[in-house]
């Protein structure tokens, strides 16, 4: 599923695609809900991998686009976190005004080589 949002066109629904190192949230195992909801938790290296043909891991530069077009509606100018996020699966209720609904999936620590942080 993609979604556009002024010219930049977004996927909106998290990788799955198994990698020597991609981790699923709470280190559960490959088959079950987390990895199927959430995604899969990649390290840099396999984050490039993972991209579909023709698509790229968005820059900083294509993230600060993003912000700044969703700023540009009054009602979202000081809420773009919460104007992406679901309405479900946060500690703090998102807005999804933009069909995007990022999931609190966590994130993936090299340090200890492991996920953290499920919602």
């Amino acid at each position: 599923k993609t979604i556009k949002i002024g010219n930049q066109e977004w996927f909106a629904e998290n990788m799955n695609r198994v990698t020597k190192d991609s981790k699923c949230v709470e280190n559960d195992a490959d088959d079950d809900g987390n990895c199927k909801t959430y995604g899969r938790l990649y390290t840099y290296e396999d984050a490039k991998d993972v991209c579909p043909e023709g698509w790229i891991l968005p820059s900083k530069q294509n993230v600060d686009d993003l912000i700044t077009r969703i700023g540009l509606y009054k009602p979202y100018k000081d809420k773009v976190g919460d104007a992406l996020k679901s309405t479900t699966g946060w500690n703090e209720t998102g807005l999804d005004a933009f069909a995007f609904a990022a999931l609190a999936a966590g994130y993936y620590s090299s340090n200890d080589n492991s996920p953290h942080n499920l919602g």
